[in-house]
């Protein structure tokens, strides 16, 4: 009887495991969007549940450090950290079509400041 004791513990560890499978292989997505405007997208992203972080930043161009005075042939663009359990790709998608125009290449809505 006492060799069956020393199984409890792993076998309470194997049913944890496999009974909560969204807790075991829970992982963290990034995803990199551009919108016109990285603020307005940060902003907007930040408020949805599920998301972590997001950090603004530049995507594509020449420039080795692209600053927001001197980003010519970059785009505006966020990096998403998001819990996939509590959000999917594709609901992460759904907030960003909300936020941006895809048919204007000038900018977003009031945001005209973007070099292209």
């Amino acid at each position: 009887m006492k060799a069956y004791f020393k199984f409890i513990p792993f076998l309470l560890i194997c049913l944890i495991i496999l009974g909560s499978p969204k807790i075991a292989y829970a992982s963290d997505e990034k995803a990199v969007i551009a919108g016109g405007c990285f603020w307005c997208l940060e902003h907007d992203l930040e408020q949805v549940k599920g998301i972590k972080s997001v950090e603004s930043g530049y995507s594509g161009g020449e420039i080795q450090n692209p600053t927001y005075q001197n980003h010519q042939g970059h785009q505006e663009a966020v990096l998403v950290i998001f819990d996939n359990t509590k959000i999917t790709f594709d609901e992460l998608l759904r907030s960003y079509w909300r936020n941006i125009d895809p048919f204007d290449s000038k900018g977003q809505f009031c945001d005209r400041g973007g070099f292209l």
